[in-house]
């Protein structure tokens, strides 16, 4: 990955860390990726506008959660990307699928509002005990402590391996 990521990173421009990601994202496809467009879709994120194109061009994305949690991965990586994209991309993704103003805004608001579910459930189902007796047999068998410290561990070298949460190099 190292190789193809210096690769991309001289052929198109894209600093290291942006390389870097994208390689691990979309392959050897992420300079295609980028030629579909290499502007950040918000300040200070890393999600290029060109993603969103691919998502719907290539992938067959048809709603901004779907790009935001899925193609791009960025709610997961970089929870305050996915505020800061949701709008932009929800307005490209307009754009491209003939959206009117109020299915743009609910595209926008359904992937900010999407964290919100996803905590409400997994509270409600914790309070219930459902939530851990669901699992698999490997979270059963742990503690409810160590399970919850194993999935934050793995979700952090998740995030490193993607590119998101690494220092800038000076």
């Amino acid at each position: 990955l190292d190789a193809l990521a210096q690769r991309v990173e001289r052929t198109t421009g894209v600093d290291a860390r942006s390389a870097m990601r994208l390689v691990r994202l979309y392959g050897t496809e992420a300079e295609a990726v980028i030629a579909r467009g290499r502007e950040p879709l918000a300040a200070g994120t890393a999600v290029l506008d060109g993603e969103v194109d691919w998502a719907i061009d290539v992938e067959g994305a048809l709603d901004a959660l779907d790009v935001v949690y899925r193609r791009t991965r960025a709610a997961l990586y970089d929870p305050d990307a996915r505020a800061a994209i949701a709008l932009p991309v929800a307005q490209r993704m307009a754009a491209r699928l003939g959206w009117s103003a109020d299915q743009t805004r609910e595209q926008a608001r359904a992937v900010v509002d999407q964290e919100h579910n996803i905590t409400a459930d997994i509270d409600s189902r914790d309070a219930q005990g459902a939530f851990w007796d669901d699992s698999a047999d490997l979270t059963r068998n742990m503690s409810e402590f160590e399970s919850r410290k194993r999935y934050h561990r793995i979700l952090e070298e998740c995030m490193q391996a993607r590119g998101y949460g690494e220092e800038e190099p000076e």
